[in-house]
């Protein structure tokens, strides 16, 4: 009986054995891996994936074969029929419409946050106009009267809350009460006397303002959704909206972005600019030099910038500066040099700073806890940490390039000291922004 035991124990602790020197070994066993805990989650909707590789598409179910999507085109899943997905896409400058095996999707498409690209992130910010002759930022009392208006400086604290259709309501952290373009706080009128009206602020949401913001050199240009009238000192010295006003305005953000439902991890193979090609000639398409296999480094400084200042930097220019100033690696990726050059360049435009270098996490806590941001190599990667939990000792990890192998998603993970201190996200030399004040 004990000789039979010892057989039957020796037998299961060589199967563990084997099984632990499999998986030590990267053998591809099927097994269940539990993932991070996710940074945050994008809400229900519709599903969005960019193909790694070209994939056949019907006109339904089982249907006709239509051909192929290109592989790095963005698909968009509208509708699910038994093990079919109906999708949308863009193939020749139009959008074509088909179907989809729910197998080939998930196995070949690269998921990702399909929502819009905010210019600011939702919160509160100190916003003020941008003095055209001094290129200064002006200061004054908050402004709520009419008395107040009549000013050559402004500058106010405001709430900017994006509404999904490329607008914002506008409200004022003293008051409470939200921006209008007219007197009457009414907004669906298309003529307005004179085409300039001052700035009214009203209590109901229902009656304010929703404006468009447009990236402008080092500010923003404002404008009224229902009139087309931009936010400037009018002609006749006071804030408000005129036809064709040329000021621009300066948002600066009061803390990170690091709210679960306003986080957002930007990828390299968004389907919006999976295929560009990083590298010397903008017109070129690759399919080893492009955003999807090159651009982790430059997402890696969007995530940075982004999470620290509000501010959505474009990723074009981001590429196209690296390469013309020799941080592109052909072959590999992006020079660790371009971190402190992109501050030096690009921080008095989206409110940033280079903020030193560090090599330790008990450096990289602290760091965190002063507001600011990392970009830190893992092995063959850039990913950026913006946040850390003392209760749960995690930190929160934004990969531009997650992959089965870091364990990691699109949507920004909760990882431990010992995740960060060994394997595929082991991380080391990074570097830090903060925001300007």
């Amino acid at each position: 009986m004990v000789k039979n035991l010892r057989k039957i124990y020796k037998v299961f602790f060589i199967a563990i054995f084997t099984l632990v020197s499999l998986v030590a070994a990267g053998s591809s066993l099927s097994l269940t891996v539990e993932a991070y805990k996710h940074g945050y989650d994008p809400g229900p909707g519709a599903k969005f994936g960019t193909a790694r590789h070209a994939i056949s598409f019907y006109d339904s179910p089982g249907g006709t074969d239509l051909g192929y999507i290109p592989e790095f085109t963005g698909i968009k899943v509208i509708g699910r029929e038994g093990s079919w997905y109906e999708v949308v896409f863009r193939k020749d400058k139009q959008y074509k419409y088909g179907w989809v095996t729910k197998d080939e999707f998930e196995y070949d498409c690269l998921e990702y946050d399909g929502r819009d690209k905010q210019p600011m992130a939702d919160g509160l910010y100190l916003f003020s106009r941008i003095e055209p002759e001094k290129n200064i930022f002006t200061t004054s009392h908050y402004l709520e009267s009419l008395e107040q208006y009549k000013l050559n400086a402004l500058r106010y604290v405001l709430h900017f809350n994006y509404d999904d259709h490329g607008v914002y309501y506008i409200r004022n952290h003293v008051t409470g009460k939200y921006m209008a373009p007219a007197a009457t706080g009414l907004t669906g009128q298309k003529s307005v006397s004179g085409l300039k009206t001052i700035i009214h602020w009203v209590s109901s949401k229902e009656k304010a303002g929703r404006f468009h913001l447009y990236r402008d050199g080092n500010g923003y240009r404002v404008s009224d959704q229902a009139t087309a009238l931009t936010l400037c000192l009018t002609s006749d010295d006071y804030p408000g909206f005129e036809q064709n006003g040329q000021d621009l305005w300066r948002a600066v953000r009061t803390r990170s972005v690091t709210e679960k439902n306003n986080l957002r991890d930007y990828v390299q193979y968004d389907g919006e600019w999976a295929s560009y090609h990083y590298g010397d000639g903008k017109k070129k398409r690759s399919s080893t030099d492009n955003f999807t296999t090159a651009g982790c480094g430059i997402f890696a400084t969007v995530n940075a910038i982004y999470t620290v200042t509000g501010h959505f930097p474009d990723p074009y220019e981001l590429a196209d500066y690296a390469v013309a100033h020799y941080f592109r690696i052909v072959g590999s990726g992006t020079d660790s040099g371009f971190f402190e050059a992109a501050a030096d360049v690009f921080g008095e435009k989206y409110g940033f700073r280079f903020a030193g270098y560090g090599e330790s996490l008990k450096t990289l806590r602290f760091r965190l806890k002063k507001g600011q941001t990392a970009i830190t190599h893992v092995p063959g990667h850039y990913v950026t940490i913006v946040d850390y939990n003392p209760k749960t000792k995690k930190y929160l990890l934004l990969d531009p390039h997650y992959l089965p192998k870091r364990h990691t998603c699109a949507y920004g993970d909760w990882v431990s000291a010992k995740t960060l201190s060994e394997d595929t996200l082991y991380a080391y030399n990074f570097y830090f922004y903060e925001r300007t004040r």
